[in-house]
């Protein structure tokens, strides 16, 4: 016959149970924090070096405008575009040889031939943003150079310094200098110009 079970053996019996439990839950858990303690110092520093590969090697496209079948390509400079012009006080100069340049590339995509205009406009927007239009010089003192020709520039909003032409299918790549020209200003301080390069295109019929 099986021995009755008695009280005092349930107690012990559930009293090893429970103990041998918890020792198996607390080693669960510390495995658990174990883990998860890794998976932060692990994650956390990849994550961080992935951000900061992303930062500091984002690279943003050259802009590209399209005007009547020409493709314009403005580069950037120094986190600019290359059809913005800003100048001030430190580009007040005798000549082009440490002016500002300006670089950008004019592509005709049409089977046709194209007469192009190169513009430098007054950039309003920017006029407006800096809050700069009391220290504005005039126009006619901003010199520009373009293929090696040297001109200031007309006191209008619009100044055409370029017209040619482009074949089909051909690119070309413009190079321009702008500066305040210094044996015209008397004060150098406080003097800005905010201008913006607009290429314009028209098909021509042969």
């Amino acid at each position: 016959m099986r021995s009755k079970l008695k009280i005092s053996d349930i107690k012990k019996y559930n009293d090893v149970s429970i103990d041998s439990t918890i020792k198996k839950i607390k080693k669960h858990e510390r495995k658990i924090v174990f883990i998860l303690t890794s998976i932060f110092v692990i994650t956390i520093p990849l994550v961080l070096f992935i951000i900061f590969y992303s930062i500091n090697n984002t690279k943003i496209d050259n802009e590209m405008i399209n005007s009547n079948n020409l493709e314009i390509y403005y580069y950037l400079n120094d986190n600019i575009m290359s059809n913005i012009i800003t100048l001030d006080k430190n580009d007040i100069l005798l000549d082009s040889n440490s002016a500002k340049g300006y670089k950008f590339k004019i592509k005709n995509i049409s089977n046709k031939k194209i007469k192009y205009n190169i513009f430098i406009n007054k950039d309003n927007e920017m006029i407006k943003l800096d809050e700069c239009s009391d220290i504005l010089v005039d126009n006619n003192i901003i010199k520009y150079n373009i293929y090696n020709k040297t001109n200031y520039l007309k006191d209008t909003n619009k100044n055409n310094i370029y017209t040619s032409y482009i074949n089909k299918k051909e690119e070309r790549e413009i190079k321009l200098k702008v500066w305040i020209d210094k044996n015209k200003i008397k004060n150098i301080e406080n003097n800005h110009f905010h201008g913006k390069i607009v290429v314009t295109g028209e098909e021509i019929e042969e």
